[in-house]
């Protein structure tokens, strides 16, 4: 999962991630993308003409973006769960920074998205 401040695409799973998952994974793993685009959305309706997000803008989505990373895993299991709860963690993490999206461009974060990535992409 990525985090695009510019007007920048999005970074979606592969489009077979919600077909490789099984059952609710599959279900989640499509709430997981909805949440990703809406994210980016959301930083591209905040980025100022210079490319920034205002650290108070990315606060409120970083922190936005934990909440709902956290209801996710809540409703998950097994791998996917636990990548959630780390990515939430992470937003957290960035959220708590003086600059929440440039923090949430941070290797940890990236590591932590590509491990729901990863979780679904699984069959």
């Amino acid at each position: 999962m990525s985090v695009a401040p510019s007007s920048a695409s999005a970074d979606g799973p592969p489009t077979s991630a919600p077909a490789a998952a099984q059952g609710e994974g599959a279900a989640l793993c499509e709430k997981v993308a909805a949440a990703k685009a809406a994210l980016n959305e959301e930083l591209k309706r905040v980025v100022s003409p210079g490319g920034k997000v205002p650290p108070a803008e990315g606060k409120r989505v970083m922190t936005g973006l934990a909440a709902a990373l956290s209801d996710l895993a809540a409703s998950g299991d097994g791998e996917l769960r636990d990548a959630l709860k780390g990515l939430s963690a992470e937003a957290s993490k960035a959220a708590g920074a003086a600059d929440p999206v440039q923090a949430a461009l941070s290797p940890s974060f990236d590591a932590a998205g590509q491990k729901v990535d990863k979780a679904c992409t699984k069959p």
